[in-house]
C-alpha cells in the first residue's frame, strides 16, 4: 500500500496533463522514441488516446537532468489569428509566437541556471538578452515577473540586468537570421538545441479546421524554418491535420519527418502493468499476474483498440478492485467475471457516420435493419423505448406509430415476431452473451439501450 495514496489517480483521469510528476515513472517508450527525441522536425501522427500529450511531456521532461538543460524544450501554444491572414503576413504571425515561446523557455533556463548564463561570452549574453527583448516585446515585464518569483539571488541579478538592457531592434522576420542565432545560443549555453513542441491541437480543429490546418501548412512550406541546424519542430498531430498535411515541401524535400505513434499489444501491456505498480506499491504485480484468469487480457485485447487510454480505462475497475484488497490478489476468476460485466466496455455511436463501437472495437458487422434500431436507441438517451415505437418508428422508419399499432391493428403482419427477430439479430451482434444481454434490454415498458457513451 506504500505507493497507492501517491499514485491513486494512475487510472482516473487518463490525460497526461492531469497526472502527476509519477508519469515519468510509469511510462512506457514507444518503439521509434529514439527517432522522435532526435534533432529532426517531425510530425508525429497518432489518434486520440494514443498519449501524444504524455509523449509531449516526457520530452520536455527529459530534456533537462541533474546537470541541466540539455535541449530547450519549447511548449509553443497555438492559437489561431483573430483576422485572416495569407502568405508571409500568415507566417509572419505565427513565427512571432513561436518566438515567443522561445523567449519564454530561454528567460526559464536563465533563470533555473544562472550560472550558465553568467558564463557565457559577453556576445552570448548580449544577443539573448535582445531576442528576449525583441520577441516578449510589452510581454516583458509580465513574464519576467511569472518565472522569477522564486528566482535565486544570482538569477535575481540576471533579472535585473535583463530589465535595465537596451535591446538593438532586430527584425525577426529575418527567419533564417534568427533562427542560426538562437541555435547558436542555445548550443553556448550548453544545450544541444531548440525543440519547438506544439500539441494540443484538437480544440482549434473542431473551431475551424481550414485555418488551423493553413496555418500548419504555410509554416512547414518555409523551408528556412526547417533547415537551420538545431532549430526542429515536434507537431503531435490528430489525424485530420495529419491528413490535410499530406504533400506539404517540408515532406517533400526530407526536411521533415512523419512519424507515427503506434502501439504494440506488448508495450500496451506494459502500460498497464507499470501504472498497476504504482498504484500497488507492488514490483511483483503486472498485468498478467492480476487475475487469476485470463480474461482481463482478454478483455483490454478485444475491446481496448491499439492506444494506452483505451486500455487503461478498461483496465480501471480491475485496478480499483485490487486496492482494495491488494494482498488478497491476484483477483479471482469469478471476481474478474462480475467486474467484467458490472463494468462491460461502454457502447457508443458516431451519429455523423452511422459508426458503432465497443470499447474501441466497431461493430463493422451490423447489418443496416440492426444499424437503425442501434442508432435509435442510442438517440434516446436511455430511455425505455415501447416496443411498437421501435417497430415502426426505427424498423420501418415511419414518422409515427400509426393508430392502434399497440394492440397490432395496423393491417400488417405479425409485426411484434418481426421486431423479435430483428433485436435477437441485434443482441447477436451486440452483445457478448446475447442470453444475458448487458446493453439492449427489455423491460416492462419497452426496450432500452444502456451502458452507452
Amino acid at each position: 500500500m506504500a505507493g497507492a495514496a501517491q499514485f491513486e489517480d494512475a487510472f482516473t483521469n487518463l490525460s497526461a496533463e492531469y497526472e502527476g510528476e509519477w508519469l515519468s515513472a510509469a511510462y512506457v517508450e514507444p518503439a521509434n522514441f529514439g527517432a522522435i527525441a532526435s534533432m529532426r522536425s517531425m510530425v508525429i501522427a497518432a489518434e486520440a488516446g494514443a498519449g501524444k500529450s504524455a509523449l509531449r511531456i516526457i520530452l520536455v521532461q527529459r530534456s533537462t537532468n541533474a546537470a541541466g538543460p540539455h535541449h530547450l524544450a519549447v511548449e509553443w501554444r497555438f492559437t489561431p489569428a483573430l483576422e485572416p491572414l495569407h502568405g508571409s503576413h500568415l507566417v509572419r504571425a505565427y513565427t512571432q509566437q513561436v518566438f515567443g515561446a522561445c523567449a519564454e523557455s530561454l528567460l526559464r533556463v536563465i533563470v533555473d541556471w544562472p550560472q550558465r548564463f553568467v558564463a557565457a561570452h559577453a556576445w552570448v549574453r548580449t544577443s539573448c538578452f535582445d531576442f528576449i527583448h525583441n520577441a516578449l516585446g510589452a510581454t516583458l515585464e509580465r513574464t519576467m515577473m511569472r518565472t522569477g518569483r522564486n528566482a535565486a539571488p544570482e538569477a535575481a541579478g540576471v533579472l535585473q540586468a535583463l530589465r535595465e538592457h537596451a535591446p538593438l531592434a532586430s527584425p525577426l522576420d529575418q527567419l533564417a537570421d534568427v533562427t542560426a542565432e538562437l541555435a547558436e545560443i542555445v548550443r553556448e549555453l550548453g544545450m544541444t538545441g531548440v525543440w519547438v513542441l506544439v500539441d494540443r491541437l484538437e480544440p482549434w480543429l473542431s473551431a475551424d479546421a481550414d485555418q488551423t490546418a493553413q496555418a500548419f501548412r504555410s509554416l512547414l512550406e518555409t523551408l528556412t524554418l526547417l533547415e537551420t541546424p538545431g532549430f526542429v519542430f515536434k507537431i503531435f498531430a490528430p489525424p485530420e491535420l495529419q491528413a490535410r498535411l499530406s504533400g506539404v515541401s517540408g515532406l517533400g524535400r526530407r526536411r521533415l519527418d512523419l512519424l507515427p505513434l503506434t502501439w504494440q499489444v506488448d508495450e500496451l501491456k506494459a502500460i498497464v502493468s507499470a501504472r498497476l505498480r504504482l498504484l500497488l506499491g507492488r514490483d511483483d504485480i503486472d498485468l498478467d499476474s492480476l487475475c487469476a484468469s485470463s480474461l482481463l487480457l482478454e478483455r483490454l485485447q478485444q475491446f481496448g483498440g491499439a492506444n494506452p487510454r483505451g486500455w487503461l480505462e478498461l483496465a480501471r475497475p480491475f485496478a480499483t478492485a485490487a486496492l482494495a484488497a491488494p494482498a488478497a490478489l491476484p483477483l479471482t476468476a469469478q471476481q474478474c467475471h462480475e467486474l467484467h460485466r458490472r463494468h462491460p466496455p461502454y457502447l457508443r455511436m458516431d451519429l455523423s457516420t452511422d459508426q458503432a463501437f465497443l470499447g474501441e472495437r466497431e461493430l463493422s458487422e451490423l447489418t443496416p435493419t440492426a444499424r437503425r434500431l442501434l442508432r435509435y436507441l442510442y438517440q434516446q438517451q436511455g430511455r425505455a423505448v415501447s416496443r411498437a415505437e421501435l417497430y415502426f418508428r426505427a424498423q420501418r422508419n415511419l414518422p409515427e406509430v400509426p393508430a392502434g399499432a399497440e394492440l397490432g391493428f395496423d393491417g400488417s403482419e405479425d409485426w411484434t415476431a418481426q421486431l423479435d427477430t430483428a433485436l435477437w439479430r441485434l443482441r447477436k451482434q451486440v452483445e457478448p452473451d446475447p442470453r444475458t444481454p448487458l446493453y439492449i434490454i427489455t423491460t416492462a415498458t419497452g426496450v432500452r439501450l444502456q451502458h452507452v457513451r
